[in-house]
């Protein structure tokens, strides 16, 4: 197994450490919320989850970094030309700076848990648009990241408006 063979596997579990923690994290969040109180065992459960969650994150830097160091010795920067991949690249860091501020406590749940969250699946879902040389239109690389963008600022306002109502919900259930 080659280089870039390694990077692509260690990129994979990244995200699925990524993607799984986010989820396992709104999960959990959504039982603690439930009674306005996080018990122990929920305590712990988010504990692991955001470990899983941090892991992800430190091997998707290092993976990420891996592959633009292979382009570059490979003289192969023509695959950093593309729209999806700075839009996925963008996403990953906005990952990163809300980890940092909800680790903080400089950005509320609402929007935190959506940036997490949405911002997790659509890097999973740009990372399979890379890997199957998925293209989006318009192909201008600017322009592509562009619309990718936009329509990520879309998801991020339903993902917060969805995962409030699914806690407002959870609330009215107890």
């Amino acid at each position: 197994m080659g280089i870039h063979e390694s990077l692509l596997i260690t990129h994979l579990v990244a995200t699925v450490l990524g993607v799984g923690g986010a989820t396992f994290i709104e999960v959990n969040l959504n039982q603690a919320l439930k009674d306005n109180k996080m018990d122990e065992v929920e305590r712990a459960f988010m504990g692991k989850a955001f470990t899983v969650t941090r892991v992800g994150m430190v091997l998707g830097l290092l993976t990420g970094l891996g592959f633009l160091v292979e382009y570059y010795v490979a003289d192969q920067l023509f695959r950093i030309a593309n729209g999806i991949f700075w839009a996925k690249i963008s996403m990953f860091l906005i990952i990163v700076v809300n980890a940092y501020l909800l680790h903080k406590h400089k950005i509320g749940l609402y929007w935190g848990s959506a940036f997490s969250f949405v911002s997790w699946w659509l890097v999973m879902i740009l990372g399979t648009f890379l890997t199957n040389g998925v293209r989006v239109i318009p192909t201008n690389p600017l322009l592509s990241f562009l619309t990718i963008m936009i329509f990520y600022g879309f998801c991020l306002v339903i993902g917060a408006q969805l995962l409030h109502k699914i806690r407002e919900r959870n609330k009215l259930a107890t």
